[in-house]
């Protein structure tokens, strides 16, 4: 944005080597973790793919960059790797329509920051991100699986809640 506000190229050129970075880093199931170190052997990961952050914007600041940069540059390849992330989110929701602190690739399963499995969390913007994350995938493709994501969301909200009938749409008491 500071390169649309203030016309320096600087800027652009910043976010043009984050995005790189984003797109070197991104795993081929779609997701990034929440450290890297930069060896003479490349981007190396520095937790397990059975540790997933879904929270803390881990998976949404990459999203929303290359999102951006695909806007501002229409290569391809910025999209593609959104698209790539979208459907690693999808996977990620629980059954429940939460999406927990991070995901276990391997048990295909998200946990809780106390590794509880399958539980929802608002902290730290966990499930927040995730809604977001929908809602531009759904502006970016069309795709109305992004919709459905955010109603099973939002029915797990409510849920949450206590006393929601979600047969007659309201609380009950």
């Amino acid at each position: 944005w500071a390169y649309e506000t203030l016309g320096d190229y600087r800027f652009l050129d910043v976010a043009l080597r984050t995005g790189e970075f984003a797109l070197a880093a991104q795993a081929p199931e779609g997701y990034w973790v929440h450290g890297y170190r930069m060896t003479v052997h490349g981007i190396r990961p520095a937790t397990t793919a059975n540790n997933i952050k879904l929270q803390d914007q881990v998976q949404a600041h990459p999203m929303l960059l290359l999102a951006y940069l695909h806007r501002l540059t229409r290569q391809s390849r910025y999209l593609e790797a959104v698209r790539r992330a979208g459907e690693f989110y999808l996977r990620t929701q629980n059954p429940n329509g939460s999406w927990s602190h991070h995901y276990n690739l391997s048990a295909k399963q998200g946990r809780t920051a106390t590794d509880a499995p399958g539980g929802g969390e608002l902290n730290d913007l966990a499930t927040n991100d995730a809604i977001d994350m929908m809602a531009l995938l759904y502006h970016i493709t069309g795709d109305a699986r992004f919709i459905q994501a955010m109603k099973r969301c939002g029915d797990w909200l409510l849920a949450a809640q206590g006393n929601w009938d979600k047969a007659l749409g309201q609380f009950t008491s």
